[in-house]
């Protein structure tokens, strides 16, 4: 109970910083600029406009080790489970395939 568990915070932190990830790269300045000044928070704008590209590649980075520990805990969960060992692995295998082509860079146009 406690991997499947863990397998849920891990996808729903995953998609968390997934949407933050997206947000960051294809945000309007202006638009972000009217948000920030009716949340009276305007002195932010500058660090997010200015640390752009290292809060893109941090929330990318946590998406990235939410998405292996759901691998990692899938492949234990199978195994507690008593489904074959190699079958674990080809079907963590299968779903890392997928979700790296479900990424943003091998979008088929």
């Amino acid at each position: 109970m406690l991997l499947v568990a863990g397998i849920i915070a891990a996808a729903l932190l995953s998609l968390y910083f997934s949407s933050l990830t997206y947000a960051l790269r294809n945000f309007s300045r202006a638009r972000l600029e009217d948000l920030l000044s009716v949340r009276g928070k305007l002195e932010s704008l500058e660090g997010v406009v200015d640390y752009r590209a290292d809060l893109v590649f941090v929330t990318a980075f946590v998406r990235m080790l939410a998405n292996i520990l759901i691998v990692v805990a899938s492949v234990r969960l199978l195994d507690v489970a008593g489904v074959d060992g190699g079958g674990g692995i080809a079907m963590a295998t299968a779903r890392t395939a997928q979700q790296a082509l479900d990424s943003p860079r091998c979008a088929r146009s």
